[in-house]
């Protein structure tokens, strides 16, 4: 029995040892005593270990979907927690300023103690104007805003500033192990000597000013754990070998076609090569749902929708579509593809009015895949709702790292989830649902390939925010794809969440080459960073594919590097085989000196 007083967050009791002296004096059984977790478990492992059944599967909590109730400050978190990510590679590749792992420690420690479980008071719903209630979450919100700080910090000293004149080249980093073909968006604070862009090599790079003023480049193969350097000329842009175009509200751009239905603003129609993806009977993609209340049956959708182009290609083609929302001022969702590329992106802006009744903010993906099956990214893992999962999981929602995905034999959609990691299947979470008096969870996913972004809510009676209000971005990819790849669906879900980084030209690694390599490609790194003790470089890795691998590392530094563990004579040279066997969903950390 787990005793404190109070419940769950109360004080030890100083009675305790007392009660359990005297109860034992009196009695003979039960026997009390006062001991650890662990020496409770050693015990009952000692005595039952050898006849415990073994259940497999995901425990699904129920809590999770609070942390929707600040859907702004979420994403902001989630987005820090990658970029920093970035820039502790970013330190591991360029190696032109010191690494700070006291700075680096208090940005992730900002970023864990914001994922921490409560958002707020007990009273943080009855009574959220108390000052007690405002300044518990001044104290949360401070751990973000710490871990931005940090973050920043550790990036502006590690990527030297662009000079304020016009930049005749940039180096585009990739931070991800695996080669990268995407676009790369250059702010408009950045100049250029021109828009006629060439890699170092001399391959024509596609160019195109956007409407925001920004520039999109885009780039076929930037190496992993390397940098391309693009060139930069006056001239008229290069244009992508297949370019990408605006109809009407139709986006067309190879063999991939996006739609916008100009009555409700979703995506009605989504091609990629085939039929269409989207079952229209459920709507379009990416339409607004707004809950006023518990009951989704109520779900409202906005009005006023007008859309028109924002870029007509060729390389970026966008459209705007500006509507009313129920349950805020305005929402503005932009929808774009770009030439070369397997993916539509979207951009969701939502000005939310501040709301105490109970509500929740939904935005639907009905997909038209047959017989799909559902997978969930989750830590390290992918679990598929109901066989997945243990008896007593939560089934009403389910939180992804980055990405969900609808497949069946042949044909598939990875929707990856930067900002909103909420996920519901089928339906949308009803809590009217009831039995005796007590709310009634759903028992089975179920839902086919009807996927639903939980964006916000305030829901809970206690712990976190009543109301939220202002402008929140809500970013999405939909990937049509064939079979299912698991490594693929990683790779594309982390993609989206780690941009491609353009620096000024600098020392470090030379443009067109990797610091490191790994296979096979399933396995990818997750974190690559230097030592704390300055002596090395530490690399996380994570076998995303669907089976047994054995892991091979090729480090490019020269005779500076040195692959070392310690069962392992050390090896100077290019290429080691280690003695790694990693399972599916396998993680592996290895020191590099």
């Amino acid at each position: 029995v787990r005793y404190t007083v109070g419940g769950d967050n109360g004080p030890p009791d100083p009675n305790l040892p007392d009660v359990v002296r005297a109860w034992n004096e009196q009695y003979l059984s039960p026997r009390f005593a006062i001991a650890t977790t662990e020496e409770l478990f050693e015990r009952f492992e000692k005595k039952y270990g050898n006849t415990l059944p073994v259940r497999r599967g995901d425990l699904t909590p129920y809590w999770e979907d609070g942390a929707a109730s600040t859907a702004r400050e979420l994403a902001e978190n989630r987005e820090t927690a990658e970029a920093l990510a970035q820039t502790e590679t970013l330190y591991a590749l360029l190696r032109d300023a010191p690494y700070a792992p006291a700075t680096v420690y208090g940005a992730w420690r900002g970023v864990h103690l914001f994922d921490e479980h409560t958002w707020g008071a007990a009273n943080s719903i009855t009574d959220p104007d108390s000052p007690d209630v405002k300044a518990q979450w001044a104290y949360k919100l401070a751990f973000l805003r710490t871990a931005q700080q940090d973050e920043r910090a550790l990036r502006d000293a590690v990527v030297h500033p662009f000079p304020p004149v016009p930049q005749g080249a940039v180096d585009i980093v990739n931070t991800c192990s695996w080669p990268r073909a995407g676009i790369v968006i250059l702010p408009h604070s950045l100049a250029l000597a021109g828009l006629r862009a060439r890699e170092s090599t001399g391959r024509p790079v596609p160019a195109q000013r956007l409407s925001t003023g920004e520039t999109a480049l885009f780039l076929e193969d930037v190496p992993p754990l390397g940098c391309l350097r693009v060139l930069f000329e006056p001239g008229e842009p290069f244009v992508p070998g297949t370019p990408v175009s605006v109809k009407g509200t139709t986006l067309r751009g190879g063999i991939l076609e996006a739609a916008v239905d100009p009555a409700t603003g979703s995506i009605s129609t989504l091609r990629a090569g085939g039929g269409n993806l989207v079952d229209r009977s459920a709507g379009g993609l990416n339409g607004y749902f707004y809950v006023p209340g518990r009951d989704p049956r109520r779900a409202r959708q906005d009005t006023s929708v007008a859309v028109h182009v924002a870029d007509s290609g060729p390389l970026v083609a966008s459209l705007h579509v500006v509507s009313r929302p129920p349950g805020g001022t305005a929402l503005t969702r932009t929808v774009r593809v770009t030439a070369g590329t397997d993916r539509v992106e979207i951009i969701d802006t939502l000005w939310k009015s501040p709301v105490r009744e109970k509500e929740s903010v939904h935005f639907g993906f009905p997909l038209r895949i047959p017989g799909a099956t559902i997978r969930v990214d989750n830590a390290f893992g992918i679990i598929r709702p109901d066989s997945d999962q243990l008896p007593g999981s939560c089934r009403d929602f389910f939180t992804a790292e980055h990405w969900v995905d609808a497949s069946n034999e042949s044909t598939g959609v990875t929707l990856a989830v930067p900002d909103a990691p909420l996920v519901e299947i089928g339906t949308m979470t009803d809590e009217t649902q009831n039995r005796g008096g007590v709310r009634s969870w759903k028992e089975h996913a179920g839902g086919g390939s009807l996927l639903w972004s939980y964006a916000m809510n305030n829901y809970w009676h206690t712990n976190y925010k009543a109301d939220q209000e202002g402008q929140t971005v809500f970013r999405y990819a939909v990937i049509p794809h064939g079979v299912f790849d698991p490594s693929a669906a990683e790779k594309a879900g982390i993609e989206a969440s780690q941009p491609l980084i353009p620096v000024p030209p600098q020392e470090g690694i030379a443009p067109g080459a990797s610091l490191l390599t790994i296979e096979p490609q399933g396995v990818i790194a997750t974190a690559f960073k230097p030592a704390s003790d300055g002596k090395g470089w530490i690399l996380h890795l994570y076998n995303a594919g669907g089976g047994r691998a054995s892991l091979r590392m090729t480090w490019h530094g020269g005779g500076k590097g040195t692959f070392y563990r310690s069962d392992l004579a050390e090896r100077r040279g290019a290429e080691l085989q280690l003695p790694v066997l990693m399972p599916a969903s396998g993680i592996a950390i290895v020191r590099i000196e």
